[in-house]
Order: structure tokens, then sequence, then C-alpha cells
């Protein structure tokens, strides 16, 4: 009796092929063989995509994560319900299923200098939140005409735009500056109403 082992990824199967023994019996046919391998197929390759899919997901879960656990840490300065929605939209920017492999996963730098803005500066008009393709994280507000726009560089650095209407036009603004100077060089455009400061 001659035993032949057929082994796909994870999976082992094992057949038999004989001759006719003493007792009459027969092993599995060549063909046989084949049907088991091709019944294995669909198994095989979902395995292979799910693998695949875990491997991609994993820089993303791990961003997150740093994320979370950073928040957490200073998570008594932080309201509640924010840190929550903060917590679902980060979540949302980084699903598998609408993912682009060119992106990169948010920056715990960039995540920490918005949390720093938003606790240094009490709004009623909470920000939706955007992301990068490089990584970092963009918090927009709006309200009636006004848009802000501050792409969070780093703990230290942002750069912003800002846009309103006056007179039927649409007027811009941007530039680059310190986290801690954010506020003075937004002074012209009325911070008060793009903030809606509480």
């Amino acid at each position: 009796m001659t035993q032949t082992k057929v082994l796909s990824d994870s999976i082992t199967t094992q057949t038999f092929l004989a001759s006719r023994s003493s007792g009459g019996q027969m092993g599995l046919r060549i063909d046989q063989i084949f049907n088991v391998s091709n019944a294995l197929a669909p198994t095989i390759q979902k395995r292979k995509a799910t693998a695949h899919a875990e491997v991609e997901s994993e820089p993303l879960f791990d961003a997150v994560a740093d994320a979370k656990i950073w928040t957490s840490r200073i998570a008594m300065h932080l309201d509640p319900e924010d840190r929550n929605r903060f917590f679902r939209q980060l979540d949302l920017l980084h699903d598998p299923d609408q993912w682009f492999e060119s992106n990169a996963p948010v920056r715990l730098k960039s995540f920490q200098g918005f949390i720093d803005f938003i606790l240094q500066h009490e709004q009623k008009l909470k920000p939706s939140l955007g992301l990068g393709p490089n990584g970092n994280l963009h918090a927009i507000w709006e309200r009636d005409d006004k848009r802000l726009t501050i792409e969070f560089l780093d703990r230290a650095h942002v750069n912003w735009i800002v846009s309103s209407s006056f007179d039927g036009e649409v007027e811009r603004a941007a530039g680059t500056t310190r986290l801690n100077r954010l506020k003075d060089v937004l002074s012209p455009y009325g911070p008060e109403k793009l903030f809606a400061y509480s």
C-alpha cells in the first residue's frame, strides 16, 4: 500500500492509493483525490483572504488602539460624550472595508495635538474629523457660511484654512502656526463664531 499526503495550507488530507489487497479492498482512486482537492479549494481561498485581511487591518487596529489608550490616561480632563464621539469617528475613519492601501493610519502625535486643542478651547460646536493620506488628523468646524479646517501636524504645529462668504463671494485664508498661537492668528476671522466658544 502506498500512502500519499495532500497538503493545502493548514488543511491536511490523507488519501491512500492501493492495489487489491488479499482482502479485496480498494483505496481512493485518483479522480476521488482530485475531487477532495477541488472541494477544499473554496475553504482554502477563504482562509487566505481572511488571513490577508487580518494582516492589512492590523496597522489600523494598532493606530486606533494607541490613540484610545493614550486618551484613557487623560480621560479625567475630557468630557465622556466628546471622548466617545471622537472614538466613534476614529473607528469609522479606519474601517478596513473602506480603506485605501496608499493611506496611512492616524499618527499618534497628530491625534494628541487635536486633543490638546480640544482641552484648551472649550466649545459648544464640536468638529467633524477627517484623515489625511499622511495620517494627519483634520478637524472641521462649520457654522452658517463659515468653515474652518485644522490639520494637526503634531502636538505643537497646525495648518489651518478658513473660508467665509462676504457679499456673495467666498473668501479664504490659510497658514501654518504653532498650536498655542492659533486662537490669536484666527482672531481676525471671528473665532467665537467659528468655534462657538461657550
